[in-house]
């Protein structure tokens, strides 16, 4: 190879064009950074090739040339610079043998960081023998970065003065980026690893640790340097605080290893400070080609809170179905989320057809709009609203129910977020209220007017006759002879005997009489319109007729006989009391004086009664016999 294709004339301006800018100074002015002073060569004196190649040998120089990878040799004096420069590094950075060989500035070129250089350069200096590689980044033309790992040629190395090194290169870019990711690869997993909240160990085949992250050290209660290098035995006879769970967790291991798979538990132990806690466990084995084991990845969550908040759920949602109120409760767009089973059974819908549907509030046609919309605004205003209103059953049947209706918001944004309405059935207590106020009003067993009853009734029956003007008679019956048959026949015929004459009683008053029972056989009957004792004793004596008929008891007739007293108003009182004490003395006159009779509160009433009585008694007989005849008929 001629020399002059080894080393180019520098004699002209030779400054590739990358660097120009460098010696371009301001106005025309020459500026040259210190780093980039360098010797120029006389171009009218040759470089002896001894110089520069340790044998001048142009063959091989040519073999080296044609070298199928990058091949250079830099001369380590006062400015270190390059002298061969092959055909495969051209191809790998871009940068021709023209532009890089002899120039002093060809290093800066293919390495501008200085630092960088340098140390480089200090490496290569410190390379002692042969083989031992060098990797050095390089800049090639195109600006983009190659990694060659540079090997030394010792057989063409120089010593002197000013030594030549001579270096193979070989593309190492990809190898080093792959390094690097696995680096940044490890550092992350190691700051994954130091920083995961659960409690993470990796432990090689015989259980000793290998590495432990801080959660898991501090649940054991003791340092790294403590616990890497010892198993779970080990650490147990030491007297740690979860002794029982670190022998728990060894037989785990042992189990996981001999199933070859990784394995999910649930155990639990006490903390470093003596504490019960419950941990989800998973251990994953990993196992060498012939099948000795290799490493164990344990990973532990202490899931004590998560439990014991789902402890206090399930008791909740047990609460919640064992309650007797039915409970709703519904998204911000009111769709119900879930009943309970009390509101199943109070509405009669199951939770399938009422999850997943607008939650209807109340029943259609019973309350207005209006009405609806003011309960609604109260929830969201006040967040709470109660009160009765009227529900409906899947049968169609419309009842009472008491309802609660609260809103949910988020503790920290305030946003509605649920809506829960607490149902109470009240048609039990309805229905014991009614049951409470027909007894307090009610004889139980007639289920007539009892005497409180009666009294009120009576009053506003005065009041009203005292209004008209009208009269009014008051009727006290007794049965004769009740308790001989109430003794005989027992409790029950005395009973239906009562409920008997009470039905016939009230038979035959109507609907504008008051009748009811006052106390044991006594019952009582008011008639409006009755102003003269003629008409007293006619209702008297029909009442009786009508009354005291024979009462059939299991097939056994019973004859029933009445003592009546009879109290005119306002002749013998204006009060009820007044004319009940009069009513009741002349049933017990009747009663002594032979029973079925009935006897006037006044002597004198009870006598123009009694005569009229015999008179119609007289007329009627004298009817039956023809006795009468008529004297005579005016023609009108």
């Amino acid at each position: 190879m001629p020399i002059s294709d080894v080393w180019p004339d520098f004699g002209e301006a030779t400054i590739p064009q990358p660097l120009r800018a460098l010696s371009d100074g301001l106005e025309g002015e020459e500026t040259q950074p210190d780093f980039l002073e360098f010797d120029v060569p006389d171009a009218t004196a040759p470089m002896p090739m001894e110089s520069m190649f340790p044998t001048p040998d142009t063959g091989h120089l040519t073999l080296l040339r044609d070298w199928p990878h990058a091949v250079l040799a830099l001369e380590m004096g006062r400015e270190p610079r390059l002298l061969f420069w092959n055909q495969q590094a051209e191809n790998m950075l871009g940068y021709e043998s023209l532009d890089l060989v002899g120039n002093p500035l060809g290093l800066t070129l293919l390495c501008p960081d200085q630092d960088y250089r340098t140390r480089k350069l200090s490496e290569l200096q410190q390379l002692g023998a042969a083989g031992v590689e060098l990797e050095w980044t390089l800049t090639c033309r195109d600006g983009q970065k190659l990694r060659l790992a540079w090997s030394l040629l010792p057989m063409l190395q120089t010593q002197g003065v000013s030594r030549v090194f001579w270096l193979v290169g070989v593309d190492v870019s990809r190898r080093a980026l792959t390094e690097q990711a696995l680096r940044g690869r490890d550092r992350l997993l190691r700051s994954l690893f130091r920083h995961l909240p659960d409690m993470v160990y990796l432990k090689d085949g015989r259980g000793t640790w290998l590495m432990a992250n801080p959660s898991a050290l501090a649940v054991v209660g003791l340092t790294e340097a403590q616990a890497i290098g010892h198993n779970n035995l080990e650490l147990a006879d030491r007297g740690s605080p979860m002794a029982a769970a670190l022998r728990l967790s060894a037989l785990n291991e042992e189990a996981t290893w001999q199933t070859g798979r990784a394995s999910h538990l649930q155990e639990v132990g006490d903390d470093a400070q003596g504490m019960p806690r419950s941990f989800d466990v998973v251990r994953v084995p990993s196992f060498a080609r012939d099948g000795s084991r290799l490493h164990m990845l344990v990973i532990r969550r202490d899931v004590t809170e998560q439990r014991t908040a789902a402890t206090k759920l399930e008791l909740a949602g047990r609460v919640l179905d064992q309650g007797s109120d039915g409970i709703v409760i519904c998204d911000a767009d009111r769709q119900v989320m879930m009943v309970n089973q009390a509101y199943c059974d109070i509405s009669g819908f199951s939770a399938d057809e009422t999850v997943g549907r607008v939650y209807k509030l109340l029943a259609d046609g019973q309350h207005d709009e209006a009405f609806q919309a003011s309960i609604w605004a109260a929830v969201h205003e006040h967040g709470r609203w109660s009160g009765e209103v009227w529900g409906r059953r899947k049968t169609g049947e419309v009842y009472p129910q008491w309802l609660i209706l609260s809103a949910l918001r988020h503790r920290a944004s305030g946003e509605l977020t649920h809506y829960v309405a607490a149902i109470s059935d009240l048609s039990s207590r309805k229905a014991a209220e009614e049951k409470i106020a027909f007894l307090s009003t009610r004889d139980v067993v007639t289920g007539l007017p009892n005497r409180t009853q009666v009294a009120m009734r009576a009053e506003v029956a005065l009041d009203r006759a005292r209004i008209d003007g009208d009269g009014v008679v008051l009727l006290v019956v007794d049965i004769d002879n009740f308790k001989t048959l109430n003794d005989s026949l027992g409790h029950a015929a005395g009973d239906f005997l009562l409920r008997e004459i009470g039905q016939r009683l009230q038979h035959f008053g109507g609907a504008q009489s008051v009748v009811g029972r006052l106390s044991g056989d006594e019952f009582l009957l008011m008639q409006a319109g009755i102003k003269t004792t003629t008409d007293a004793a006619h209702l008297a004596g029909s009442m009786m007729e009508a009354v005291a008929q024979p009462v059939t008891f299991d097939g056994l007739p019973v004859n029933v006989s009445l003592s009546v007293g009879v109290a005119m108003f306002p002749s013998d009182g204006d009060r009820f009391d007044t004319l009940f004490g009069r009513a009741d003395a002349a049933m017990y006159a009747a009663k002594r004086g032979g029973r079925a009779a009935y006897q006037f509160a006044t002597a004198s009433m009870n006598d123009a009664a009694l005569e009229r009585l015999q008179l119609e008694a007289a007329l009627r007989a004298a009817i039956e016999q023809e006795a009468l005849r008529l004297e005579y008929q005016p023609l009108i």
